[in-house]
């Protein structure tokens, strides 16, 4: 049974679960009525069996694990066999590694890819390698064609720990209606869904495609920036290598890289690299190391106002409450007085009563400005306070009932406080209603891509109370167990984080490039959030820092940073911060995570 089918039956519940009925356990009974039915019933299941180069594998065994039902793939490569849902399909062939895939739903078409397994020798004979930097690799690159570069720097082919197929440009001939079919000749797998415009392009048999809910298809990345549709504008003479990886080396796309990735280096790029300029190879181009290191930024400090300063004759906190009372007036307009002071009294103080009752007072002079209340609940959030934050949150979706980004922090709200069946509903609920009345459809793998994965978490970490079965769980969207979130207040706030990793590598994003159409549905769709994914691979410090600017505002800009660590697991814990972005410009640090020591220091 799909997350989706689950979410649609919550949807069509809403309006009566609140009163009398228990939630968890109609949800329970829909799931096990459904499963137990679609268990019942034999499906047939076919496909290819593939080597890591994509070539078929004849007299691979394909077994029901448990039994001795099973049967052999073709010269072809391709099997038929009878299953149900739940049976686990084992393929074996000598010399590779035994591979077990659980049937899910009605799967009829399963494609599978075998690696060679490796056996260890008695004797090894050990040589030292020399460990290459970006640089050498770099200067490598003309040369060595099993080179690729990628936002997450240069990649070698033999020496990942996944499959990866390099080919070059010389290779793709200018046949059809772009290179996408030229491609196609290099990867039999290859299924390029034209009934859409853009096209879409899955690296592996999908089956059946629903246009409206298609699955996820490849990304691509042209000279380190990400596209989501194939950039059919290219022509086979202006591509220098591309290279093609699945989900194994995917995985370090986050979730967008659910359906495998395709990457171009352009001949003219590679012209720019050989210029011999010492630089690091980004998702924004050629960024210069120099400037980098000269330009980093310092820690966050709180701009420090006059008005606060008169507090410091205040020797108690009743004094301090005084003054406050006597200023309040002079400052009724200005939410900025109202936010320094609450943290006054919280820091100063740690009068946590006193902080909650001056950001009420905000509430009631700036009830309908939904920056302030967005402000004021990241607050309430940092407090602990997530239920006075749920209120805040409900009266922003009064406000802008339409926007994905209220309905996507009313539901969070609710999950908080321990409602995860609320949750779960309002989440379905938004996402019924784009698809009757919106005509821009929810995209599960795109624009909706952060609804989609806090679902999706949801249910994970409540698989037990739901009585939903591991195979229930969306995989694909289960990419890392770092997940850092950006939320900011104001509609017009610019800015670009820059994330390092631990080999001193960075990546950019920004929320003000309109290029990819991603930004573009999110914005018109009105999100305020970004979520970030790290490479469960490396371990040490990850460094966060943040550029911004925007216009002159009564309402200040604050972004709220969280950060999640053993995200979707049992231990799951997380830690915001609330940023007060005074200044109209400035550039800070965010942030430091340790996934070696989970450690998480603001």
């Amino acid at each position: 049974m799909e997350i989706r089918i689950v979410l649609d039956k919550l949807f069509v519940l809403g309006r009566s679960c609140f009163s009398n009925v228990n939630i968890g356990m109609l949800l329970s009974l829909m799931v096990i009525s459904v499963s137990l039915s679609a268990q019942e019933s034999t499906i047939s299941i076919n496909g290819i069996i593939t080597d890591y180069e994509d070539r078929p594998l004849e007299d691979v065994s394909v077994i029901i694990k448990g039994t001795s039902d099973g049967t052999q793939t073709d010269k072809n490569g391709f099997y038929e066999i009878g299953a149900k849902v739940a049976d686990t399909l084992v393929f074996s062939h000598m010399g590779m590694h035994t591979k077990q895939v659980a049937i899910e739903g009605q799967m009829n078409r399963l494609n599978v890819q075998l690696f060679t397994n490796v056996q260890e020798l008695d004797e090894v004979q050990v040589s030292k390698r020399k460990v290459r930097t970006q640089k050498d690799l770099l200067a490598e690159y003309p040369t060595n064609k099993n080179l690729i570069k990628t936002s997450r720097g240069i990649l070698d082919k033999d020496r990942t720990s996944f499959s990866m197929r390099i080919i070059g440009g010389d290779q793709i001939l200018p046949t059809g209606i772009d290179f996408l079919t030229s491609l196609r000749n290099h990867f039999p797998n290859m299924v390029i869904h034209r009934d859409t415009t853009p096209p879409i392009v899955y690296l592996w048999n999908p089956g059946s495609i629903n246009n409206e809910n298609p699955p996820p298809g490849a990304i691509f990345e042209v000279d380190g920036i990400i596209y989501e549709q194939p950039p059919t504008w290219l022509i086979p003479s202006e591509i220098d290598r591309i290279a093609v990886m699945k989900r194994n080396g995917a995985f370090k796309y986050g979730p967008q890289g659910a359906g495998g990735v395709i990457i171009i280096n352009t001949k003219e790029q590679t012209r720019i690299d050989e210029l011999g300029v010492e630089r690091v190879y980004n998702n924004r181009g050629l960024v210069d190391s120099l400037t980098k290191e000269s330009n980093k930024p310092t820690g966050y400090t709180p701009k420090v106002f006059d008005f606060i300063e008169r507090f410091e004759e205040a020797r108690s906190r009743e004094k301090a409450w005084t003054i406050f009372i006597e200023n309040k007036e002079n400052h009724s307009d200005s939410p900025t007085y109202f936010f320094e002071t609450s943290q006054y009294f919280l820091k100063r103080w740690q009068d946590e009563t006193n902080a909650i009752a001056i950001l009420e007072i905000a509430k009631q002079n700036f009830a309908d400005n939904v920056a302030v209340r967005k402000a004021i609940a990241y607050f309430l959030e940092e407090m602990g306070q997530y239920g006075l934050a749920l209120q805040h949150y409900l009266d922003i979706l009064k406000l802008r009932s339409s926007a994905a980004q209220s309905n996507r922090d009313v539901a969070n709200a609710q999950n908080k406080v321990g409602d995860y069946t609320k949750a779960l509903l309002r989440y379905a609920r938004y996402e019924k209603a784009v698809g009757l009345l919106d005509s821009v459809p929810f995209d599960p793998f795109g624009a909706d891509l952060l609804i989609s994965v806090e679902t999706n978490n949801i249910l994970r970490r409540r698989r037990q109370e739901l009585d939903i079965s591991e195979n229930q769980i969306n995989k694909e969207l289960e990419v890392a167990t770092t997940r850092v979130l950006l939320e900011w207040n104001l509609d017009d706030l610019e800015f670009e984080i820059q994330l390092t990793d631990p080999d001193d590598l960075f990546v950019l994003w920004n929320n003000y490039d309109k290029s990819t159409p991603e930004m573009e549905m999110a914005q018109k769709k009105g999100y305020s959030s970004k979520q970030l994914f790290l490479d469960d691979s490396l371990e040490g410090d990850w460094r966060l820092t943040l550029n911004y600017r925007y216009e002159e505002n009564k309402v200040p800009a604050v972004m709220k940073v969280t950060t999640f660590l053993d995200y979707g697991l049992p231990t799951q814990k997380s830690e915001s911060k609330v940023f007060r972005l005074y200044d109209l410009q400035s550039s800070f640090h965010l942030a430091t995570i340790d996934t070696s020591g989970n450690k998480i220091t603001y």
